[in-house]
């Protein structure tokens, strides 16, 4: 029997996307044991997610200074924009509440994921970021 190792971060970035590396390496995740197994395990799934263009929905603001951050029910991701000029005008003005994560911005779009794994130490977290090059609706309450 082998034990599940919590990838939450990425899973809640993109379920879909593990879903397929979950079924084919659910036998070799019994492999895992000790610290360097971890590490080749988790690398895999980070080269698997990596670039990979997923759909999002939910708030869209800044937060903590000029950072751009997308949020929704199961996390907040920086994000960076490719889908023009006017997107990134209309979004400027959009702020996240601090407490809530929530904003008068909502956006549904494609993204793709980035994934930020140039330190060796996974132990410390991987950075996921989303690059929002595709916008199908942008509804911003006043």
């Amino acid at each position: 029997m082998y034990k599940l190792i919590k990838l939450t971060l990425l899973i809640s970035c993109s379920t879909a996307v593990f879903a397929g590396w979950l079924q084919v390496h659910a036998q070799e995740t019994s492999s895992i044991q000790n610290t360097d197994d971890l590490k080749k395990h988790l690398l895999a799934a980070n080269t698997q997610a990596n670039g990979q263009e997923i759909q999002i929905e939910g708030a869209i603001g800044t937060l903590f200074g000029e950072t751009l951050y997308f949020v929704d029910t199961t996390g907040r991701y920086e994000i960076l924009l490719d889908a023009g000029r006017e997107i990134r005008r209309e979004v400027e003005a959009c702020e996240l509440a601090y407490d809530t994560a929530s904003s008068p911005c909502q956006i549904k779009g494609k993204a793709e994921i980035q994934i930020e794994d140039d330190d060796s130490d996974i132990a410390d977290g991987i950075e996921v970021k989303l690059i929002l090059f595709a916008v199908d609706s942008f509804d911003k309450q006043k």
